[in-house]
């Protein structure tokens, strides 16, 4: 009997601490989301009189181009048409107008900021320096030549540009082979126009009857394909580009 209410007795005590300890969890939580609520009561009446972003002119948190970009800062939508209007001149780049360019014209794969010595940039940020003359890098692809190259050149400054001349880096050759350029939109047209509706005229028939479409006049059934170089260390002929191009099918149910 002893050790029965010595059990009875146990059981008593931790009925009594899980309880307690019930009480005590849902004490806490009330107080939290209480917490919680007045907080966000608090942040939604102070947001009213939050602290404006800082000035377009600092170039921070706004959808807006600085007026003075600091060297780091990505090419503005102004400092774009100013190069471009400045490349459009330049004979000896002699670029191609948009509506008729092509693979065998001379144009404009991409532009991006070229980042000025570090040197440079420690003396304007550090010791008040001047700011270092703001530059692009400029990758075009010169198909109008005899021999196709494709060129890098610096352009600059970009609040003025002035000069647009080749990048000579001993670590690297420009120009370059035309056949390892990256692929570009001109590109892709030209093989969907050319090779693509050639591949139909051949094969067709039999894609449409295994995959329900094609990759031409195909409406909304169309097969896409995506581009892979080959690399001159696998051809072993860097002066003849070659590429494979992945068929793709739309497959039910697939992302």
């Amino acid at each position: 009997m002893d050790d029965a209410g010595k059990y009875r007795r146990s059981i008593g005590f931790w009925r009594c601490s899980t309880m307690v300890m019930g009480i005590a969890c849902v004490g806490l939580a009330v107080a939290f989301i209480a917490t919680v609520v007045i907080k966000n009561k608090e942040l939604e009446e102070s947001a009213g009189s939050a602290l404006p972003c800082p000035s377009q002119d600092g170039g921070l948190l706004t959808s807006g181009d600085p007026s003075e970009p600091s060297p780091f800062h990505d090419l503005t939508i102004a400092e774009y048409r100013r190069l471009h209007e400045f490349l459009a001149k330049q004979t000896d780049i002699n670029l191609a107008p948009a509506d008729t360019a092509a693979v065998n014209t001379s144009n404009i794969f991409i532009v991006d900021l070229l980042i000025p010595a570090k040197q440079q940039v420690l003396s304007f940020l550090d010791n008040q320096g001047t700011q270092p003359a703001r530059e692009a890098r400029v990758m075009v692809f010169r198909g109008d030549k005899p021999t196709p190259v494709v060129e890098e050149y610096k352009v600059g400054p970009l609040n003025d540009p002035a000069y647009a001349t080749l990048i000579q880096n001993p670590q690297r050759r420009n120009p370059v082979q035309f056949t390892v350029r990256p692929v570009g939109a001109l590109e892709f047209g030209t093989v969907h126009k050319n090779i693509m509706s050639l591949v139909d005229q051949e094969v067709g028939d039999i894609l449409q009857a295994s995959y329900g479409g094609t990759f031409t006049e195909c409406g909304d059934t169309c097969l896409t394909y995506y581009p892979t170089p080959v690399g001159s260390g696998l051809t072993g002929d860097i002066d003849t580009r070659t590429i494979w191009f992945w068929g793709n099918y739309p497959a039910e149910y697939y992302r």
